[in-house]
């Protein structure tokens, strides 16, 4: 197996500590952080989620105002702080009374003062510094959660509980998580997946919707900037606060590189993922690809239609993460067994993507052909692609540009031969040959989507006329009408010298041969 990076190694090693702004402004956050932020993340869901803001966000904004205050002492030392503070908590009668977007523009803006007000001979006298100063801290609050957790081996490296938690926790981070998201999009594929996954949900684990998770990491992500205070202070840092901290860069690009994607993780990863796309696979093989009998109260329609779209989006994960865990061909103790769970991923991948296209296949079969689906089809098939040339890349160590350049010339000679394809026509020669009169196993024939395909669909309403199958169909008429309508704006079309065309001449050409 490959070496496991340590948290030391994930946070650039121990040597000596950095003197940047970022690492002065910043330091480790407390339990005292972890705490407050919990209590005002569970405060937020109870006053905010689901419900018409109403005074209960003047409270909520009270409450981070003040505990602000407790966690930076030092935004009180001077009479500007002061000031600011005891005005946003009086502007929280004005949420209190009715929240608006005057409100909350006014209390964000008042945050910002309030946080970056420690420096009244900047900020207080030039309105252009503490302007800058403001919007630096608007800007790194936005960053300040993912980043302390990519770099949470740093900051952590003194307590004692961290040495191991942290580098079981670094090493299993991607994997777990990864793979969760993975199971999640192929049950959402998947019904027999699903209903598998549901008799472990039998037991009410009152588990949070995805909105309300999503609520929860965006309000963390607000509480959590304005709790670690402004991204740096003094005359110096004012200068400099509204540029990219390059300090915070260089932690997080060493902690994705030697923690979270350390070898270590990749191969855990690569372990995990292949387990749940073989679960996956395999069940495409035993009732896709196998046509075995589908388990009772699932349908080949719903097991075709549920499947496409997460299917799609699971390969391009899969490519992300390749692309982001080998940037190039692996080298070292381990690199055969990651190369050889790599490129056993990417095959899976692959079929996972032609099983989409098998998927699609048999719902157009139930259903009708259109250019939304004749679209997916290719897209899928580009992903297969690409997949494909993303182990080849890293296979033969080429570079990244080589992988642009390869994927633009199959896109560029997808859209090329596309170019000389009569979609339209395919689609209606489908839809006829495969509807219910026609003796084929679709839906019935839709004569207005028909003529909506303008006269390439003349063949095909030609044969559905012509066909002893809708010899006294109700719908007969109407076909015939759909094709007295296309004969008329193909004639247009081709009388004109302007707007004449090659494939309208041969289609005249085949009606002269009818």
């Amino acid at each position: 197996m490959t070496e496991i990076a340590t948290p030391a190694d994930a946070a650039g090693g121990d040597g000596p500590q950095r003197t940047d702004v970022g690492a002065r402004a910043f330091p480790p956050p407390t339990l005292a952080h972890f705490g407050l932020a919990a209590a005002l993340v569970g405060l937020g869901d109870f006053a905010l989620f689901d419900v018409t803001p109403g005074a209960a966000a003047g409270l909520f904004s009270a409450a981070l105002i003040i505990s602000m205050a407790i966690l930076n002492p030092d935004l009180l030392e001077w009479r500007a702080g002061i000031s600011i503070f005891v005005a946003l908590l009086i502007g929280c009668a004005a949420i209190i009374e009715e929240p608006s977007f005057l409100t909350l523009g006014s209390g964000i803006a008042g945050l910002a003062a309030f946080a970056v007000g420690t420096e009244p001979c900047a900020a207080a006298v030039n309105a252009a510094v503490w302007l800058q100063r403001a919007v630096a801290y608007l800007l790194h609050g936005c960053f300040r959660l993912p980043i302390d957790i990519l770099t949470m081996p740093r900051w952590a490296s003194g307590q004692r509980w961290s040495k191991a938690v942290v580098a079981a926790g670094w090493i299993w981070f991607v994997p777990l998580t990864l793979s969760v998201i993975f199971l999640a999009l192929f049950s959402a594929a998947n019904p027999v997946l699903s209903s598998w996954l549901a008799l472990i949900g039998d037991v009410d684990l009152h588990l949070p919707s995805a909105a309300r998770l999503g609520f929860w990491i965006v309000l963390a992500t607000i509480v959590w900037g304005a709790l670690r205070g402004s991204p740096g202070s003094g005359e110096a840092s004012s200068q400099t606060a509204a540029t990219p901290n390059l300090g915070d860069f260089e932690l997080v690009t060493n902690a994705i590189r030697k923690g979270l994607l350390s070898p270590a993780a990749v191969c855990r990863s690569l372990l995990l993922f292949n387990a749940v796309f073989a679960v996956q696979n395999g069940l495409d093989l035993r009732y896709l690809w196998g046509e075995e009998a589908l388990p009772e109260g699932v349908t080949y329609a719903a097991y075709a239609h549920a499947g496409t779209y997460p299917l799609a989006v699971s390969a391009l994960l899969a490519a992300g993460f390749v692309l982001l865990a080998f940037p190039s061909r692996l080298r070292g103790r381990g690199s055969r067994t990651a190369a050889a769970l790599m490129y056993l991923w990417m095959t899976q991948s692959v079929f996972l993507v032609a099983s989409a296209i098998a998927r699609m296949g048999l719902y157009i079969e139930a259903y009708a052909l259109t250019h939304q689906r004749i679209l997916g089809l290719i897209v899928m098939a580009l992903i297969a692609a690409g997949l494909i040339l993303v182990a080849l890349r890293i296979a033969f160590s080429k570079s990244n540009v080589w992988l642009i350049n390869a994927n633009a010339l199959v896109l560029i000679g997808t859209l090329y031969v596309a170019g000389f394809v009569d979609f339209n026509r395919i689609i209606a020669d489908h839809n006829v040959a495969n509807c219910r009169e026609m003796g084929g196993n679709g839906v019935p024939l839709d004569a207005p989507y028909l003529q909506s395909l303008g006269p390439s669909a003349l063949p095909a309403a030609r044969r559905y006329l012509s066909s002893p199958e809708t010899l006294g169909s109700p719908k007969a008429w109407l076909v015939r009408s759909t094709a007295g309508n296309l004969e008329i704006e193909l004639q247009a079309r081709q009388s004109d010298w302007r707007s004449w065309t090659y494939r309208g001449y041969r289609l005249q050409g085949q009606k002269q041969a009818h």
